[in-house]
């Protein structure tokens, strides 16, 4: 975990402007049934239209915010993980250069390849969930 972590440590204000931004989003989506039950159980009752416009315009601002936040935080996570894969990726397969041809009959070509490729895309995934 330590090599997977030196990777992710140059992305990691990145990583928390992302984390970050999604929390907002996750609370502004969370605001929304708070306001729709305040609107029914108080504003309603006081028959005010004006009020209940107003409310209804915090929940649509609050579903703006919500949609935004929740597209932008998972787009940013979607390259940082891009490029924590690349990076890793390029470093797996400048040290498989330098095996020697015993290592490398010890590993076997399909074995190193399987690391490259399917292994650091698991890795990938794990990294953007």
């Amino acid at each position: 975990m330590k090599w997977v972590f030196k990777f992710l440590k140059p992305l990691s204000k990145r990583i928390t402007a992302g984390i970050t931004i999604k929390v907002i989003g996750t609370i502004a989506e969370l605001i929304i049934p708070f306001l729709l039950s305040y609107i029914l159980d108080h504003v309603i009752q006081q028959n005010e239209m004006g009020k209940i416009l107003i409310f209804g315009v915090y929940m649509a601002l609050c579903a703006v915010v919500a949609s935004l936040g929740n597209i932008i935080a998972n787009r940013m996570a979607a390259k940082t993980t891009m490029y924590f894969a690349t990076r890793m990726r390029k470093e797996l397969f400048s040290k498989t250069l330098y095996l020697s041809a015993r290592s490398t009959d010890a590993f076997t070509i399909p074995s190193l390849e399987s690391r490259i490729t399917s292994d650091t895309y698991n890795v990938q995934n794990f990294v953007g969930m």
